[in-house]
């Protein structure tokens, strides 16, 4: 623990590592709610309660004590495609929030400003047809897998396609970092 400790306490001297393994502050993830507030459902089986993060302010905690899971998925996808459950005409929940699937504030925090550099999609493909150790069979379906899935990516994509020696976990990460 001692070791965890040292090792903890020399990360956080380094540049940009200053909250090393601590929470973001509020008021760093109050700029998801820049553009208005951010509306977080949190639902399971014993209760089902938003917190809501407003553009400035604390953020506020709004218990839903009559909805339960099951009628929340119900409701909510009924809400998002037939507008008549929301009780409006012609509008639906996505014509009035934008729904994210995020796994975190932080998260969409860091997602904004790649939003702003309009980077023309990219997508890219592993092809490996033998496995790596030399055991097992060979893949022979590879190839008419990767044509058939760069039929499904749009033309204006840019594509990549690692295969033979660039297939290793280091070229792997590498065309990762270089595609969306």
């Amino acid at each position: 623990m001692e070791q965890w400790g040292a090792t903890v306490a020399r990360s956080v001297i380094l540049k940009g590592f200053l909250w090393f393994l601590l929470p973001p502050s509020y008021k760093d993830l109050q700029a998801a709610a820049r553009h208005g507030p951010v509306i977080i459902l949190i639902a399971s089986q014993y209760s089902c309660s938003t917190i809501i993060v407003p553009t400035s302010g604390k953020p506020r905690h709004v218990p839903l004590p009559s909805v339960t899971l099951a009628d929340l998925k119900d409701r909510f996808a009924s809400a998002i495609w037939h507008p008549s459950v929301m009780g409006t005409k012609g509008t639906c929940l996505e014509d009035l929030y934008i729904c994210s699937y995020t796994p975190t504030l932080s998260a969409l925090v860091r997602s904004r400003p790649m939003m702003k550099k309009r980077v023309p999609p990219s997508f890219m493909a592993i092809r490996q047809t033998q496995p790596v150790s030399g055991k097992g069979k060979a893949l022979l379906a590879v190839d008419s897998e990767i044509k058939l899935v760069r039929q499904l990516v749009p033309v204006m994509t840019n594509r990549t396609t690692i295969s033979g020696d660039a297939v290793t976990p280091a070229g792997a990460l590498q065309a990762s970092q270089e595609n969306t």
